[in-house]
């Protein structure tokens, strides 16, 4: 038996007769192969990534963790190649160890008969089975088609490969303005969309590609071949086109309507501002104050008020009717920005409003400036003339219930004013003053609440599950406490941390949601819980022998627990954080370092402190899908933690199109309202 095709095989080893032993044994079979050595499992990533490995043996006894690195690599990348362990030696204990650290199958060089009847039966069940899989996906994708012909699909569909599209149909030349689909194959596929929008959609294909893409739409801006923006939303899903690996992107047509369903939109086109398509004020304010009534949402609620800077300098430039096409083009880039649980609309002539929730004030503040940078990158057109303007905006925070709408408008239209002063493309936040005799007597109501909250045990812990980008089956979830109040509703943390806080009972809840954390992790075996610590907490020289006790009492695995502390506070206390990390990590526990916003002590905290995630703050995910330098700056961060073998997540995710950017950028894993909502999964500890 022999074949003139060369098997392509990596060798993971130090020396190279290892690598030259293995060709020789697959020679002698007659088997041609082309036997590539590398010394690092951490490159054998890279060398997967060509898809042209059939094979790979690593000589296990080289480095006790080898062999599991490689079979973690092969199972983060998703490709199944056959991992053979070569030893020296091998016993039945040894062979089940290996095949349980996932090795196919053990093997020895002093054996090289049994070593060549293992490496030639490796290679034909991984053929066997990629062309197994390779028929089953064939038979599915041209089922698919023919469904496809049959019900007369008015989707737009097209098939990508390698960037470059493959093949479109009749309805995708339409929206893109084709005559005639075979004008599309060969094209450049990012070339169909708007710079803004192509690290997001560049993000998506390859997470596509390896088969990690959830199923939900990606907002984009096409351009036709008139150069006319075109508003999409596409559809990803693996696929396959002429034998080959690809994604087809789908976007659905929209259906026919009946008489109710028309008449419903006649009915909500007039609640709308014609020149801009948003809502008109009358309705908006209606709408805010219903929202108003209620409950604030988790994180931080405000109106952010955008007005246009020099409004009558730019109507003198451009006309009445110029005028309106350059705030239908503001709407639209304010329409991109927003989240599908804002509620936004045009408030005067020159200005625009959304009553938006964000994680923290600092997002809120990073969104609106996103905004207010994406209008001043952009060239509006008004009446064959392009135009550049820019607008300014004010934030009015919204923390409680029963806020009048008009005062809260009032108060963001102050901020907008101080902010712009003394020159235009500003941001503003309220001041919110209060004295503190006022700060006083509500910290004392605070205070009372908290304690009989503890004592009557109405506290809660909530979970958020933290999703994998990077493929690590690592089950993550962030934990966050909440207080039920008198009536059994809900209080979030941001009512009543800073009044713990300023009262010293902070030390108080956090040791009650530690408590928690470790029945949650008694509940879930196999999970890993990240833990606020508050400064008081972090800087408590009594809180490791307590922490020991609990673990030893509990019986819970080292590393399941990973404490947090915020940018702020290490960089603060770098010298007590640094030894309260070393303390924790001595007795089983992880450390992460959240809200990190690369400020100018960032280097120093990540050379000094043994970390085992990073997790980036949610402030740089506003409108990072359409800011390359913002883009550069996450990369930078990205970077900078891998070299140092930390894990990043991305904090207070909202949309799939920065969910796409961050694949793009490597970030490790990501929460938010994109992945899941705190739910509430404890009420003791």
């Amino acid at each position: 038996m022999s074949e003139t095709t060369a098997v392509p095989v990596i060798v993971l080893s130090r020396h190279e007769d290892n690598a030259e032993a293995v060709n020789r044994v697959l020679r002698n079979n007659g088997r041609a192969a082309h036997v590539q050595r590398i010394d690092d499992a951490g490159d054998l990533a890279d060398h997967l990534g060509s898809g042209e490995c059939e094979l790979v043996v690593v000589f296990s006894a080289e480095n006790e963790n080898l062999l599991a690195t490689a079979a973690a690599v092969l199972d983060a990348t998703g490709i199944e190649v056959p991992l053979i362990s070569c030893r020296e030696e091998l016993d039945e204990d040894v062979i089940a160890d290996d095949i349980g650290a996932g090795a196919h199958d053990a093997v020895s060089l002093r054996r090289t008969d049994r070593l060549g009847a293992v490496l030639e039966r490796a290679l034909k069940a991984g053929r066997l089975n990629r062309a197994l899989k390779g028929a089953v996906r064939s038979a599915s994708s041209y089922r698919e088609q023919l469904q496809q012909v049959v019900a007369g699909t008015g989707d737009a569909i097209a098939h990508v490969g390698e960037g470059i599209v493959l093949d479109a149909n009749h309805a995708w030349a339409s929206l893109f303005g084709f005559d005639d689909e075979q004008a599309l194959p060969g094209l450049t596929f990012m070339d169909l969309f708007s710079s803004e929008h192509q690290p997001a959609i560049k993000g998506a294909l390859v997470a596509c590609m390896q088969g990690r893409w959830p199923p939900q739409g990606l907002k984009a801006t096409g351009i036709n071949r008139q150069d006319q923006p075109v508003s999409l939303v596409l559809e990803l899903e693996p696929a396959r086109f002429d034998d080959e690996d690809c994604v087809r992107v789908r976007i659905p047509a929209r259906g026919q309507e009946d008489e109710e369903s028309l008449a419903e939109r006649l009915q909500a086109a007039l609640r709308l501002d014609q020149a801009t398509g948003l809502f008109g004020r009358r309705y908006l304010l209606e709408k805010m104050t219903e929202r108003l009534e209620e409950d604030p949402p988790a994180g931080v609620q405000a109106l952010v008020l955008f007005r246009v800077d020099d409004f009558y300098g730019l109507h003198r430039q451009v006309g009445a009717h110029g005028l309106e096409l350059v705030l239908a083009g503001v709407a639209d880039v304010l329409r991109d920005a927003v989240q599908s649980r804002d509620l936004y609309g045009r408030l005067a002539t020159n200005e625009f409003g959304a009553l938006a929730a964000r994680g923290t004030r600092r997002d809120l503040k990073a969104w609106a400036a996103s905004v207010v940078s994406r209008v001043a990158r952009t060239l509006f057109e008004a009446g064959g003339k392009s135009v550049s303007l820019s607008i300014s905006a004010g934030i009015a925070i919204a923390d409680r219930r029963g806020i009048n709408a008009d005062d809260l408008y009032a108060e963001a239209s102050e901020a907008l004013a101080r902010a712009t002063e003394l020159a235009g493309g500003q941001v503003g936040m309220s001041q919110q003053a209060e004295d503190s005799s006022r700060i006083e007597e509500q910290d004392q109501l605070w205070l009372s609440r908290i304690k009989r909250a503890l004592i009557e045990n109405r506290f809660r812990l909530a979970d958020q599950p933290i999703a994998s980008l990077s493929g690590e089956d690592r089950d993550l979830h962030d934990l966050f406490v909440r207080m039920i109040d008198e009536q059994g509703e809900e209080v979030m943390p941001a009512q009543f941390m800073r009044a713990a806080e300023r009262n010293k009972v902070i030390k108080n809840i956090d040791r009650w949601v530690i408590g928690a954390a470790f029945s949650f992790c008694m509940a879930h075996p196999g999970a890993t819980a990240l833990v606020r610590l508050s400064k008081d907490t972090m800087l408590d020289a009594m809180l490791p022998a307590w922490l020991e006790t609990c673990r030893k009492n509990t019986k819970l695995p080292e590393g399941v627990v990973v404490f947090q502390v915020t940018e702020e506070v290490a960089a603060s206390h770098l010298k007590q954080t640094l030894d309260m990390v070393n303390r924790l990590k001595k007795i089983g526990f992880g450390f992460s370092l959240e809200a990190f916003t690369a400020g100018p002590s960032s280097v120093q905290l990540l050379s000094h402190l043994p970390m085992d995630y990073l997790k980036i703050d949610g402030s740089l995910m506003q409108g990072l899908a359409g800011d390359e330098p913002l883009q550069e700056r996450v990369k930078a961060i990205v970077d900078q933690a891998r070299t140092r073998d930390i894990r990043t997540i991305a904090e207070r995710v909202e949309d799939a199109n920065t969910m796409a950017v961050l694949w793009q950028l490597g970030v490790h894993y990501i929460q938010g309202y994109q992945i899941r909502e705190p739910e509430v999964v404890l009420s003791g500890g």
